[in-house]
């Protein structure tokens, strides 16, 4: 199955779809095998073959996600949008917050004239590609990837999932192999700071920045780390020499407020957002930020609800800006405004998992 796969990394698709088969039909009972099938078929356009595929991989996994989707899939492209739709819904109860699986679902919708639900939909679909059923080789797999984007990405997605030091893990043994690699202990120290061990992350710094002290990344870094320790004012100094070295990055200001924010100087923090913003105007996240400053800090609604807007027209799944603008709407006195954001939010946990 993996030289089949490797053909398809060539670009070889009709080579790797006849490999995938012949594996399907030597070993009937591995699952994967169909999952490749289907999959394969499906981006051939062979709709006949890859439903045959998703149907034989529903028996033989009822609880993977993958033959649902496919299937609704199948559907979809066929035009059956109305049998398409509990297939997909199936999916997701397979696997909440499925992001391939929420994005079809937003197809589904839009087909269906369900505008708001597709555009929430889709926004909590995009960003991931779709990853290939799992099978015992691909599980040990990661552990053999040396090259450093490969280790990066996977000590992010690490990180992300709420296990930063598994991220450090992973990164100081890729360190044993590049010892003076800057972009990889800026990563080991960006990793370090969500541990929770600034000084850590400021001994692997130190000798990046006095070999290049014009390096924007590491600066970034240094800044984060000295307002986890509490060095407020070099925190300030390092970011605002980062907006020096990038005025154009959105990061460069974004530590520039994270350090004010530390320091209780809310109308500092807020200018540094606003600039932020005008370096990442698509960027949902540096709204919400400044929203909550508005609201929680200074308690002003109204900017904080326009700001909230944006956010949510960027993003529209963006759960803690919808969470925060119910909040908001309620302690306005916009009963109804908020009881339908609070639907969106409800409408979201069911199909991804998250609290209600």
């Amino acid at each position: 199955m993996y030289a089949a796969i490797a053909l398809q990394e060539l670009s070889d698709g009709p080579g790797s779809l006849r490999e995938f088969r012949e594996v399907a039909g030597r070993f009937p009972r591995f699952a994967p095998a169909w999952y490749r099938v289907g999959e394969a078929s499906l981006r051939s356009g062979e709709l006949d073959a890859a439903e045959e595929a998703f149907t034989t991989l529903v028996r033989l996994a009822p609880g993977e996600s993958r033959g649902p989707m496919g299937l609704s899939e199948v559907r979809f492209r066929r035009g059956d949008a109305t049998n398409a739709l509990p297939l997909v819904e199936r999916a997701l109860e397979l696997e909440p917050g499925s992001r391939p699986a929420l994005y079809l679902l937003g197809q589904i919708f839009r087909s269906q004239g369900r505008g708001e639900e597709a555009r929430v939909a889709i926004s909590a679909g995009t960003g991931e590609a779709r990853q290939p059923m799992t099978d015992p080789w691909a599980e040990t797999a990661p552990e053999q990837v040396r090259l450093l984007p490969g280790v990066f990405q996977q000590a992010e997605a690490l990180s992300a999932s709420g296990r930063p030091e598994a991220a450090v893990a992973l990164l100081e043994r890729a360190r044993r192999f590049h010892p003076d690699h800057a972009g990889l202990l800026n990563q080991l120290a960006v990793a370090l700071n969500r541990c929770g061990r600034p000084g850590q992350a400021l001994g692997l710094l130190a000798p990046v920045l006095a070999k290049d002290p014009g390096a924007v990344a590491p600066r970034i870094t240094r800044s984060h780390s000295l307002a986890q320790a509490g060095n407020l004012e070099a925190a300030q100094s390092e970011a605002r020499e980062a907006v020096h070295l990038a005025p154009r990055l959105a990061q460069s200001h974004l530590a520039l407020a994270n350090a004010h924010l530390a320091a209780e100087q809310d109308a500092e923090a807020l200018s540094a957002l606003d600039e932020a913003s005008r370096c990442d105007p698509a960027n949902a996240e540096i709204l919400l930020e400044s929203a909550t400053i508005r609201w929680r800090n200074l308690r002003d609604a109204a900017v904080a609800l326009a700001l909230l807007d944006r956010a949510i027209d960027l993003q529209p799944s963006l759960v803690p800006a919808l969470r925060l603008r119910a909040e908001v709407q309620e302690a306005i006195g916009d009963s109804e405004g908020a009881r339908r954001t609070t639907g969106v939010i409800r409408w979201l946990a069911a199909r991804t998992g998250g609290p209600p």
